[in-house]
């Protein structure tokens, strides 16, 4: 299926809600507010709609990507480095109101976020678990020799990206 006005752009990390409604990363150049923005695209009669940009709530000039909305469309959570705090990429949190609209995105705070990159957030089937990606280093093994740069590099925790999982209540993050 073809999204219309993104024949041109790469779009990537895709994520669904019950409905069929696309929710992407893009640059979709002078649509989007500034580099790589969260948009979707709802499906109707058979096909994909122009993309909506998901808004200044949760999108900033700099750079919001690897959103996973709810199944329910309720609430969306991705990574930006265009808010403050931020560090190298937080998870951010933004609930829709009843009207539709994102509410203001929060932080998820050091529970998830690290000085690291955290990124690609999913969810379990049943929403009850939240899985991400982080550049978090957790080793502090010596290198002495080759051989201990080759354990750290083949180890989790190295700070090249591991994936991690929590018990997830979207509620707790309603603050």
């Amino acid at each position: 299926m073809k999204i219309p006005g993104t024949e041109d752009a790469d779009l990537f990390y895709a994520s669904f809600t019950n409905d069929g409604t696309i929710w992407f990363t893009a640059n979709l150049q002078e649509r989007g507010l500034g580099g790589e923005d969260i948009w979707f695209s709802q499906f109707e009669n058979g096909q994909y709609i122009d993309p909506i940009n998901a808004g200044e709530n949760v999108n900033s000039p700099r750079g919001e990507f690897n959103g996973a909305i709810s199944r329910d469309g309720s609430f969306l959570i991705y990574t930006t480095t265009g808010r403050t705090p931020v560090n190298s990429g937080d998870l951010w949190i933004a609930f829709r109101n009843a009207g539709g609209a994102f509410e203001p995105a929060k932080n998820m705070g050091n529970l998830v976020n690290t000085e690291s990159l955290e990124y690609c957030p999913s969810f379990s089937p049943d929403g009850n678990i939240l899985f991400y990606t982080s550049r978090r280093p957790l080793l502090g093994t010596a290198i002495n020799k080759l051989a201990d740069l080759h354990k750290i590099h083949n180890s989790c925790g190295n700070g090249q990206s591991d994936i991690y999982w929590m018990r997830f209540n979207p509620e707790n993050y309603r603050y």
